[in-house]
């Protein structure tokens, strides 16, 4: 839009006002599959829940990471991925709809 001349000030002033705070990157490593080091590690202490992350469609994942990158609070972080890998360890994808 920049390049065709559409863009707006306002529109201009948002982008870099994500981009200063990280809000703009925020999902680039949840897509991409990249797992952060917290998540990581709570899943090598417990192969049953790697094993079942590791197993899960890639679109599952990433909404998983997605949502764990969402939180607010790193309280709220920290609770998602202890979450993450205690349904996993059931072979459950947190933060999916139940299907019943």
């Amino acid at each position: 839009m920049t390049a065709q001349g559409l863009m707006t000030l306002c529109g201009q002033t948002v982008i870099d006002l994500a981009r200063e705070s990280g809000a703009w990157d925020l999902l680039t490593n949840a897509d991409t599959g990249v797992i952060p080091e917290e998540l990581g590690a709570l899943l090598g202490e417990n192969q049953m829940a790697l094993q079942h992350f590791e197993a899960f469609p890639k679109s599952s994942k990433s909404l998983i990471l997605g949502w764990i990158a969402k939180a607010k609070r790193l309280e709220t972080r920290q609770a998602r991925m202890v979450n993450t890998v205690e349904l996993a360890a059931q072979n459950i994808r947190a933060n999916h709809p139940k299907v019943w």
